[in-house]
């Protein structure tokens, strides 16, 4: 059985994490925000095991977007030690890069 692969974050990624935790906890609460966070650890150990798991990009053939939940996604990129995550999307916007 192969190994799981490291998850890395870039910069960006993690801002629009703390932007999603803040926004949470202010409007739902510490405990809803936790549970995001929870469904973040949940998301990164599927990534690690099996990160071709979710489909690649429309725009971008190395990138894949994977559901976090119902409200965001995660972009992430493969690397042959690490699973790379790119950028958090929020579902609901119209910006939102397939």
């Amino acid at each position: 059985m192969a190994e799981n692969l490291r998850v890395k974050w870039s910069d960006e990624a993690m801002a629009e994490l703390d932007y999603f935790y803040l926004y949470l906890v202010l409007n739902f609460g510490k405990k809803e925000a936790e549970e995001f966070l929870d469904q973040i650890e949940e998301f990164e150990i599927v990534i690690s095991r099996y990160p071709e798991s979710f489909i690649s990009s429309e725009i971008k053939s190395n990138l894949r977007i994977g559901f976090v939940n119902k409200i965001v996604s995660c972009v992430y990129e493969i690397g042959v030690s690490e699973v790379f995550i790119v950028s958090l999307i929020d579902n609901r916007s119209k910006k939102n890069p397939r």
